[in-house]
């Protein structure tokens, strides 16, 4: 669920859309209008789109849904030297650091809250609410370079943590500050915890718990920033840092790219964030036989383009396409159809009954389980449903 006002995003669309409009065009894209209180709509998202969780994000998509764009978004990162993030001797169980740098926004209370809400909608989703990772945002000009982030003794590093009025030790973080004892399961059998440390010393924050107050808060006069994401997934890490910064782009900020050098090995340096679109193909003659229709190359292109694809070429029934970087929901060619789906409307479907006819019936082994079932609940047994499916790890 987001939480959008509809002035704004009507604004970000640039043109107005009633709501009545806006629920019709939100509900054939796969969402749905959960709520309206005057102007201030609640929209549940499918859970795979977290490139839709911003304000910015989902203008981004309705802009080409509805025809008031026609081009897929693409964003610049201008590299840079000065930007220099050194990582050793991380806990083995956190050990992955990617980092941006974003410049000349224009901050007010309401973009500081949406940014606030992305990152929190973000770790608590997409990051599995911080197991996976966890986002940190800084004003640059408090920060000093070149930082680095390192492992160290919680009982032995002090700081005044975000919103807190005085310094204790990160252990005592994690009992005392009520975000710290929020997320201290995440860290409690570490032996050491991850610290982003200036060239000046200063504790700039402990991953993935929380920020320090003197250097981690944002405000109205905040013109540049330093974003991290730390975590255990070095590809969920980079996608994260490209949602967040595709939406500072959207903002109207320019990002800067930054090194990160791991264990003081140059084989082990990268740099992030990566904005590039990457590439897929898509069959017209399997996506017609997946979705019934009898689509042309030409129209399944521009029903393509409605979901913000780039065209790149066209040989025989095989479109290859350009993708942006956010959408990070790709993962087979069907997935590609279900947004052609999409683009065609639902509702445009015609319907029709199946042509073949099928007379069901249960296996024997389920009317055996069913028997015996009955027998031992009438034995005073009671049945139970596991959660076969249930990982461990999330």
């Amino acid at each position: 669920m987001i939480d959008v006002n509809h002035k704004e995003l009507c604004e970000v669309i640039g043109r107005d859309i009633s709501v009545d409009e806006l629920k019709e065009i939100l509900f054939e894209f796969g969402l749905e209008l959960k709520k309206q209180d005057g102007n201030d709509l609640s929209i549940e998202l499918t859970a795979e789109r977290s490139d839709l969780i911003s304000l910015q994000g989902l203008a981004r998509a309705l802009r080409n849904y509805t025809g008031a764009e026609d081009k897929m978004p693409e964003w610049g990162v201008k590299k840079s030297k000065d930007y220099i993030v050194n990582v050793k001797d991380m806990p083995k169980q956190w050990p992955y650091v990617v980092c941006a740098v974003a410049k000349n926004l224009k901050f007010d209370d309401k973009k500081i809250r949406e940014v606030m809400r992305v990152q929190e909608k973000l770790a608590g989703t997409f990051l599995r609410n911080r197991k996976k990772g966890g986002i940190g945002i800084y004003p640059l000009d408090k920060v000093h370079f070149p930082i680095r982030v390192e492992g160290k003794n919680p009982d032995k590093i002090k700081y005044r943590p975000l919103e807190y009025p005085k310094e204790i030790t990160a252990r005592e973080i994690l009992k005392m500050h009520p975000t710290g004892k929020k997320y201290a399961h995440l860290v409690e059998t570490w032996e050491t915890l991850p610290f982003f440390i200036d060239s000046k010393n200063t504790i700039m924050s402990m991953p993935p718990i929380i920020n320090s107050h003197e250097v981690g808060k944002i405000n109205s006069n905040t013109k540049d920033i330093f974003i991290e994401t730390t975590g255990i997934d070095l590809k969920i890490l980079k996608e994260a840092l490209n949602i967040i910064c595709a939406m500072f782009c959207d903002m109207g900020a320019e990002i800067y790219s930054t090194t990160i050098n791991y264990n003081n090995k140059k084989e082990d340096t990268i740099t992030t964030p990566d904005l590039m679109p990457y590439e897929r193909e898509v069959s017209v003659a399997y996506a017609n036989k997946m979705l019934g229709l009898n689509l042309s190359t030409k129209e399944a292109e521009n029903l393509l383009k409605k979901m913000m694809y780039g065209i790149i070429k066209t040989k025989g029934d095989i479109i290859k396409v350009k993708v942006p970087n956010v959408r990070v929901d790709l993962w087979h060619q069907i997935d590609i159809v279900d947004d052609i789906a999409r683009a065609y409307k639902f509702n445009n479907f015609s319907l029709s009954l199946p042509e073949i006819s099928t007379i069901s019936s249960t296996l024997p082994l389920s009317d055996l389980s069913e028997q015996l079932s009955d027998i031992m609940v009438g034995a005073g047994f009671s049945e139970i449903y596991t959660l076969g499916l249930t990982s461990t790890v999330d």
